[in-house]
């Protein structure tokens, strides 16, 4: 035992110190450990946080999705529903193309004609009625001026034009007579009326 304590004398300091290193140690380990322990929980709260948002962007993804889904069938339905409009009018469009296949058109020596007098095509001999208002024999109602309508009337050959009138209260028709002098003056003669 002797040498024991004499032992313990030579080597107290170097116990000491490693006693101390082990304290030391031991004191770091737990530090370190607390501070693992605090870390992992702020993750675990992070780690939950971040669920939730994923949560969150999730149930807004899906619905989106079921809106994107909505307005393809949306816009599917539109798209039918122009198809069948579309189809409509192109129904119409034969129709009406077939009616204007058999509507009158100007005999070509008429429109020939008109063009050596000026006249580069039937509207714009037709606008010469605008000028001859007061050839009209009826009488305006309710505050209302006769005038002619050159885009309602008709050239029917090179010297007859079924003309259209009105003041916006009534309506008529007549039947004007057209000629060019030597001049090359146009004159115009009523032959017929008709109102509505």
């Amino acid at each position: 035992m002797k040498q024991f304590i004499e032992f313990l004398k030579n080597h107290v300091m170097t116990l000491l110190v490693a006693m101390t290193i082990a304290l030391v140690t031991i004191i770091t380990l737990f530090i370190i450990n607390s501070n693992l322990s605090v870390r992992i929980k702020t993750l675990e709260s992070l780690n939950e946080q971040q669920n939730r948002e994923l949560s969150a962007k999730t149930e807004t993804i899906d619905a989106l999705t079921a809106e994107k889904e909505a307005l393809i069938k949306k816009i599917a339905q539109t798209a039918a529903e122009n198809d069948a409009q579309m189809a409509a009018q192109k129904e119409a469009m034969a129709v009406l193309e077939k009616q204007l296949n058999n509507s009158f058109t100007v005999p070509d020596y008429v429109l020939t004609g008109l063009k050596t007098h000026g006249y580069a095509d039937v509207k714009q001999f037709l606008e010469t009625l605008s000028t001859q208002n007061d050839l009209i024999p009826i009488k305006g109602v309710l505050g209302g001026t006769m005038k002619w309508w050159p885009s309602y009337s008709v050239v029917l050959n090179e010297k007859y034009v079924f003309g259209y009138f009105e003041d916006g209260h009534i309506l008529g028709y007549a039947l004007l007579e057209y000629a060019f002098d030597q001049n090359n003056t146009l004159t115009w003669k009523i032959i017929d009326v008709f109102t509505d």
